[in-house]
């Protein structure tokens, strides 16, 4: 998910350098053969999370190989799902920080 993430991050900068034209290009063909191989990975869906168009609130929904699952390995990947959420909870305040700098 990192390598992703990191991936994601170099793209959206879109840093061209006169000494390394091919960078981009190499760039470029990684992501698109690392989602050809997150496509072709057999996934589990262990929660899901969706809100309806009449209560705009977050709900939360169990699947059969959760509930299934070990206690250690619900937590495990729990902290997992925690960890993601916070990377993203600082990636949105970075970006609404720079954003609200510029109207300043």
């Amino acid at each position: 998910m990192w390598l992703l993430n990191n991936l994601l991050q170099r793209r959206r900068q879109k840093k061209k350098f006169k000494t390394e034209p091919v960078s981009h290009d190499i760039l470029e063909k990684t992501l698109l053969n690392f989602i050809k191989l997150k496509e072709s990975e057999v996934m589990n869906v262990l929660l899901e999370i969706y809100s309806t168009k009449e209560n705009q609130a977050l709900q939360l929904g169990f699947k059969e190989p959760w509930i299934n699952m070990e206690r250690v390995d619900k937590i495990e990947s729990l902290i997992l799902i925690e960890k993601d959420i916070v990377s993203l909870r600082k990636e949105l305040c970075n970006e609404y920080m720079q954003m609200s700098k510029g109207k300043l």
